[in-house]
């Protein structure tokens, strides 16, 4: 029962949950949906740069890293989100 309450399990849990998400939110029936034209396009960039920050937190260890190193991903992840779903609404 130990193994089932490890961060690890639990952020791969939700790594899975997020995945099946992103599906969800991109299973349209026309061209439109609840979140306009560009919104799923952009909710499923939204939630793969959460992953993204999941994953580099978690499995490739940068909580246990000095803080630069972390302020420096969260602000190059934030860039590259802001920077794709801008030149996504263009399209």
């Amino acid at each position: 029962m130990l193994l089932l309450r490890t961060p690890f399990l639990i952020v791969w849990a939700v790594l899975v949950a997020s995945t099946l998400g992103s599906l969800i939110v991109t299973d349209t029936q026309g061209p439109t949906t609840l979140l306009g034209q560009n919104g799923p396009g952009i909710a499923v960039l939204v939630i793969a740069f959460a992953k993204v920050h999941m994953v580099m937190h978690y499995f490739m260890e940068l909580r246990h890293a000095p803080r630069a190193w972390a302020w420096t991903f969260g602000i190059w992840t934030a860039g590259a989100l802001l920077l794709l779903s801008v030149l996504f609404g263009f399209t």
